[in-house]
């Protein structure tokens, strides 16, 4: 079998022979791939891999098989996909090289020698939400970290996580305590994680630009009345281009902030809606690149969403009403399918709910743990790098911290945190 394989692009399958045609063999055909396919690159979640070749030359061709791992020429993993021409690798650990090559096997189980090899690095997933992993990775170790903020003394660090516990710490600039940390996301494009901040006083905002968790500097961004809080914050992974939420808790009106490289460009207006509506999440919960928003009726407990376009309002999706002593705790991608899910905690009972979306709609509940009403959901981020998002939890009696592991949306596990003062509060970004 005489093949090409490109990363998420096209392995072409010339027909069955008993010899190996080399790549540089077929530079035109490469090349077109590569700038055809690359763009799909940059559109999907880069912890995931496409794959398409034309069907193989030969007769009696029975399916193909795809070979790969981590080491170069040495494929730890096999999978036989039948008679089809394309696949898609998914949970591809961020940050790791993989090596790919596809053979062809006939009715009589003779398989063809490997095709050229490819590889591809994985890199870390830059999630597009509030509050479901939003590049909370700081130290670009694919695992999201947990970002702290001291309601006393203004003091704010980074604890830098692995497999759901602290692996060591950073601190940041302590500010004066009316300045608070609204959320995060790779404001210049660069992988890197960053802040924006407000003043609850007196409606400044800026963004702290970092380096590996280090403050390195900050942008000033619009000052607005002190009833403008930001709600969220959304943009097109790998893309310097950011929109920032806010909702006015006076008069119920929502707009965007458009920024370009952490820097204000413009204003989008979004729908008015009575004071009681909050948003609670943003996310990317169609698969398509493009943020949404969740809101909750704090009275009634009606629930919906918002699909935006480029971060203008669309239509609208209903979702489940309940009762309003349940209250939305997190929104993330907590199936790995790219679609964003909904936790929700009773306030009451302390029971916890996952709402799975199917492109925006309810589809099914998952149970979680009913723990004591002190413990309080404080924010998802992907703790183990695996693509799925778990939930960290504090405790605003003792101050004891846990996360909660999650394997598909299911409660797996706990690791236990350190305790630290009741002052200081994860921040849910």
């Amino acid at each position: 079998m005489d093949n090409i394989l490109a990363t998420v692009g096209r392995l072409i399958i010339s027909p069955r022979q008993p010899r190996l045609v080399r790549l540089d063999q077929w530079p035109v055909i490469l090349a077109s791939i590569i700038s055809f396919f690359g763009l799909l690159l940059q559109a999907r979640a880069a912890t995931s891999l496409t794959l398409a070749w034309d069907p193989s030359g030969g007769s009696g061709i029975a399916g193909y098989r795809l070979h790969y791992g981590t080491s170069s020429q040495s494929y730890s993993q096999t999978r036989d996909l039948g008679n089809t021409t394309t696949t898609t690798v998914s949970n591809l650990l961020p940050g790791q090289t993989y090596y790919f090559a596809v053979t062809d096997y006939n009715t009589a189980g003779v398989e063809s020698i490997y095709s050229n090899q490819v590889s591809f690095t994985s890199t870390a997933t830059v999630t597009i939400a509030n509050g479901s992993g939003v590049t909370k990775d700081f130290n670009n170790d694919g695992s999201a970290d947990l970002v702290w903020e001291n309601t006393s003394t203004g003091q704010r660090t980074i604890w830098f996580m692995k497999n759901g516990y602290p692996q060591g710490s950073t601190n940041l600039p302590t500010v004066p305590t009316d300045w608070h940390i609204a959320g995060s996301t790779d404001f210049l494009g660069n992988g890197q994680a960053n802040l924006i901040l407000e003043n609850t006083s007196t409606g400044q905002h800026i963004v702290w630009i970092l380096e590996n968790g280090i403050y390195v500097s900050t942008i000033a961004l619009p000052t607005v009345p002190n009833q403008w809080h930001i709600s969220g914050i959304a943009g097109v992974a790998f893309n310097s281009r950011k929109n920032v939420v806010l909702e006015n808790t006076d008069t119920g009106r929502h707009v965007v902030w458009v920024l370009d490289n952490g820097a204000y460009s413009f204003t989008l207006a979004l729908p008015t809606v009575g004071p009681q509506w909050h948003i609670t999440g943003v996310a990317d919960a169609l698969t398509n690149n493009q943020a949404q928003a969740i809101l909750e009726n704090t009275v009634t407990g009606q629930h919906v969403l918002w699909v935006l376009n480029n971060g203008a309002y669309s239509f609208t999706i209903a979702l489940p009403a309940v009762s309003p002593q349940w209250r939305v705790a997190a929104v993330a991608d907590f199936l790995g399918n790219d679609q964003a899910d909904i936790v929700l905690e009773n306030t009451v009972t302390g029971q916890h709910v996952l709402w799975i979306l199917n492109h925006g709609s309810y589809a099914d509940t998952t149970v979680l743990p009913t723990i004591n009403t002190q413990w309080k959901i404080a924010g998802a981020g992907d703790f183990l790098g695996n693509g799925q998002a778990d939930i960290a939890l504090q405790n605003i009696v003792t101050g004891e911290r846990n996360i909660w592991i999650l394997d598909s949306g299911a409660y797996a596990y706990t690791t236990v945190l350190p305790a630290v003062s009741t002052a200081w509060h994860i921040i849910e970004h």
